[in-house]
C-alpha cells in the first residue's frame, strides 16, 4: 500500500474522485482524509507503473488547480463531486 498526504483534509476524498476519472482507484484514509491510499499490484512491470505515476499526476494536477481558487475553491468542488454521479465519462 502507498499513499500520498496532501495539504488540506477534504483533498483526500477529492483525490478518491479525481483519480476514478482518470482511470485509478483510491480511496481516503479513514484516520487522516489528507491522505490518499493506492494498492498497486504486488506484480508490476514498468509500463504499468510508468502509466500509474501518470495518472497520479494528472490527479494532483488537477487537485492543485482546484486549490489554485483558495479553500472556497475546493470545498466547491468537493460538494459538486459528491452530488455528481462517480462514473467516468467513456464512449
Amino acid at each position: 500500500m502507498m499513499g500520498i498526504e496532501m495539504v488540506h483534509e477534504q483533498c483526500g476524498p477529492l483525490f478518491s474522485k479525481v483519480a476514478f476519472d482518470q482511470g485509478l482507484l483510491s480511496v481516503y484514509a479513514n484516520n487522516n482524509s489528507r491522505v490518499a491510499q493506492l494498492l498497486p499490484p504486488l506484480i508490476i512491470d514498468r509500463a504499468l507503473a510508468l502509466d500509474i505515476i501518470d495518472r497520479v499526476d494528472r490527479s494532483l494536477q488537477v487537485i492543485k488547480t482546484i486549490f489554485g481558487g483558495g479553500l472556497i475553491g475546493c470545498l466547491i468542488a468537493r460538494l459538486i463531486s459528491l452530488c455528481s454521479p462517480i462514473v467516468p465519462n467513456r464512449v
